[in-house]
């Protein structure tokens, strides 16, 4: 809560999460270091919309300019490029 600082409640419970960013649809995309995943949950609800398991340890994640999301990969030395 803006006015009191209050805690609203978990919205997205996992261990491990590096980075988060919402996607051009309005879904959180939550980045999780320890799992190797990137998840997108509903920005209502917080249920899981989607998940993917790229290899490598994802850990920051930004939107582009182009509505792309861009994630680093530790170890990797990579960014790689999601839609």
């Amino acid at each position: 809560n803006p006015d009191t600082g209050a805690v609203l409640g978990s919205f997205v419970t996992s261990l491990g999460v590096t980075g988060l960013e919402f996607g051009l649809d309005g879904a959180l995309w939550v980045v999780n270091n320890s799992a190797g995943t990137i998840t997108r949950h509903d920005p209502q609800t917080g249920a899981l919309l989607s998940q993917t398991t790229p290899g490598g340890n994802p850990v920051t994640i930004t939107r582009g300019p182009d509505g792309n999301m861009y994630v680093n990969f530790t170890g990797l030395g990579q960014v790689r490029r999601f839609n």
